[in-house]
């Protein structure tokens, strides 16, 4: 069987951890080798935008001109942290480079056009789902986001979904549900019969 990458991308609270802790699960009970990273940090800078807000405008106009290295360093993390993991394993991403581009958006780093460019340069997974949950809902499971930033976040998630031509997997239901939906859409669970 050829090795595959999957990765879960989508806004906090959405359950990108469970659920790909749950599929790591699922294809270690059908005698699979599986790896599982948590992707967004950085190869050459370990800082993942966890800078504030405030640094992010005051330092915007650097972080435009520096932001061609986000493209040069998920490729730089695919070739020397993905690629050797693939030879051996199923590797499972929760997150991915998308949610990179997600918060260049959110944070006005990038427009609409340069994303759509990014998108396309980046190296793809044989699986990707961007998971969804309305404002509501993530309110109560991440306190520390308005419910302004939870729709702008989800704004520019569905605008990556689009871009890639994947569908929004809904999160709503329970995490059971959502992973025979994912594994049923996807067909991934015809690959390991």
């Amino acid at each position: 069987m050829k090795k595959l990458l999957i990765a879960f991308s989508g806004f906090d609270g959405t359950g990108k951890s469970t659920l790909a802790k749950k599929i790591k699960i699922y294809f270690e009970g059908k005698g699979f080798q599986v790896a599982y990273k948590h992707a967004h940090g950085y190869t050459i800078s370990e800082n993942s935008f966890g800078i504030s807000k405030e640094a992010v405008k005051k330092y915007k106009w650097m972080l435009k001109l520096a932001s061609p290295v986000v493209l040069f360093d998920s490729w730089i993390t695919y070739l020397f942290k993905y690629k050797p993991i693939l030879k051996a394993n199923i590797l499972i991403c929760d997150r991915y480079f998308y949610d990179k581009i997600a918060r260049l958006l959110y944070y006005r780093v990038i427009g609409l056009n340069l994303a759509k460019l990014y998108l396309k340069l980046l190296p793809k997974p044989d699986y990707i789902f961007v998971l969804d949950l309305n404002e509501n809902i993530t309110l109560l499971r991440k306190k520390e986001y308005s419910k302004y930033q939870i729709k702008r976040f989800r704004t520019y998630y569905k605008f990556i979904a689009d871009q890639l031509n994947v569908p929004i997997i809904p999160t709503s239901s329970s995490i059971n549900k959502t992973l025979e939906k994912i594994l049923i859409t996807s067909r991934i669970n015809e690959i390991t019969k």
